[in-house]
């Protein structure tokens, strides 16, 4: 029988603002973001103040109420800050600051044992080797559970024991949590993951419950099913619609056959589920595939001014996820993609991404060249995206000298851009007439060969795309260059 624990933040975004502004735990405090609440800790919470409130309502029910606004990125800046009165149609949420202090959270955790991060807020421990040699060595006649909720005092089994000595690294947790780094938690000790989580709730703020063998039953019996982790979307939807709302006692009644027919191959994980069983395995998290810094635009944009300032906020974001990417798995992004939407089109472009030397500026430069080439205005979203992890470029010194190269050659670029947006002297091109380049891109257009890298073949093409905008002017697909110039 396993031993796993589940340790839950009480209000986390909430207690990282509140040790920002040293405010006393007592005083009733929300996370704001823009005109709505995001986390309210639990002086707030017993006074009625809930997430659903708008904050003119949280205040006129409260009006002691801290407010602090989560962080953010003003339009063009690439460091983010607490501003005073952040404007969401010029400003970006940056939620860097809980990250970090997740990290740290984090490593305090795995300095006592591995751990399973499941969130920004919480995560499992499966202690089951560490204490099952344990088991047996304290006279149960000593045991002190340190203020552990207890579901059940039936007499204790050797599986409830592994349970005890569980919830004494819970313990330890909780403890050096709040000693190093000020922070308190919640923890839920159980028999598999489904149970640790739903214990972890059930005595919040600041304290542990331990879910014991013979109260399985009982302590599942009056739980929604809908608060079971994997049954509140879609399943827990045709769940819904075929059997209404219910408790997990009241599902024991639903025969299995009953269940095939509302979910089909899911029966068996249900029918297991709402009485408690669970198999799934505490595991390493696995690193993501993609990283992403976005932002949605209230009104669509038309100036194309507009655009390479909310790049080089994107790209500041992007690129210290990259670097906090590489510091956690010593991998580094190969693919670099910038994603427009207007209306109801979205247009891509992709590159090579920059070796971990290059600049934020440099990155921003990349994605406003590529974005130039795009032809879907007004935009109304904007995304930059790193993906295809892999261990950092072997040939990232070259990389450096091309982007060094690219630079230099941008005042000549810039020479055939006079009639474009200022953003055109970000752009530059690499070009050689070199014969005996193999593997080279030989432009069909001026016979010119340029280095093979996917973002000097790019800047080739577009060097042809302002000698174009030069000519006289011709009918064809307006650029965002070409759109947002007319404004």
């Amino acid at each position: 029988m396993r031993a796993i624990v589940h340790i839950d933040l009480d209000a986390f975004y909430s207690q990282v603002e509140q040790k920002r502004l040293q405010c006393d735990p007592n005083q009733p405090l929300v996370c704001q973001q823009w005109n709505g609440i995001i986390a309210v800790n639990y002086p707030a919470r017993a006074k009625g103040i809930t997430r659903h409130m708008n904050i003119l309502e949280a205040k006129e029910k409260c009006p002691e109420l801290i407010l602090a606004h989560v962080p953010t990125y003003k339009k063009g800046e690439m460091e983010y800050k607490y501003h005073n009165h952040p404007k969401k149609s010029d400003h970006k949420v940056s939620l860097d600051e809980y990250r970090l202090a997740s990290d740290q959270i984090m490593q305090v955790c795995a300095q006592v044992h591995p751990v399973e991060k499941a969130s920004i807020d919480e995560m499992y421990l499966d202690c089951t080797e560490r204490v099952q040699e344990l088991v047996g060595t304290v006279d149960r006649a000593t045991w002190d559970w340190h203020g552990t909720n207890l579901l059940d005092q039936e007499p204790m089994t050797d599986e409830d024991e592994a349970l005890y000595h569980a919830s004494m690294i819970a313990f330890e947790i909780r403890t050096r949590l709040k000693n190093e780094l000020g922070f308190t938690c919640s923890a839920g000790i159980a028999h598999n993951k489904t149970l640790a989580k739903l214990a972890s709730s059930r005595n919040k703020p600041n304290k542990q419950t331990a879910i014991l063998s013979s109260a399985v039953a009982l302590f599942m019996n009056d739980i929604p099913y809908q608060k079971i982790g994997g049954l509140g979307g879609k399943l827990g939807q045709q769940l819904q619609s075929r059997f209404g709302s219910m408790t997990c006692g009241q599902m024991h009644q639903i025969s299995f056959k009953d269940l095939q027919a509302a979910v089909g191959q899911e029966a068996q994980w249900v029918f297991d589920i709402v009485r408690g069983i669970c198999n799934d395995s505490v595991v390493s998290q696995q690193p993501p595939k993609t990283l992403s810094s976005f932002k949605n635009f209230s009104q669509p944009i038309t100036n194309f001014k507009d655009l390479e300032l909310w790049t080089y906020t994107l790209s500041a974001e992007l690129s210290k996820k990259a670097h906090g990417y590489f510091t956690d798995y010593q991998k580094w992004p190969q693919h670099l993609g910038i994603h427009v939407k207007a209306s109801t089109e979205t247009e891509s472009k992709s590159c090579t991404f920059p070796n971990r030397q290059t600049s934020i500026e440099d990155l921003a430069k990349m994605c406003i060249q590529m974005m130039g080439e795009m032809r879907l205005p007004p935009c109304i979203s904007l995304s930059l995206t790193a993906s295809k992890f892999d261990k950092e470029q072997k040939e990232a010194g070259k990389m450096k000298s091309w982007l060094q190269k690219v630079k230099q050659s941008a005042a000549v670029l810039q020479s055939n851009r006079n009639q474009t947006d200022s953003v055109q002297e970000t752009q530059s091109t690499l070009l050689t007439d070199r014969k005996d380049l193999e593997g080279g891109y030989k432009c069909d257009r001026c016979q010119m060969i340029v280095f093979p890298d996917p973002i000097l073949i790019q800047e080739h093409q577009d060097f042809h795309f302002a000698k174009d905008l030069a000519e006289p002017p011709q009918k064809k697909p307006k650029t965002f260059h070409e759109f947002f110039k007319k404004r």
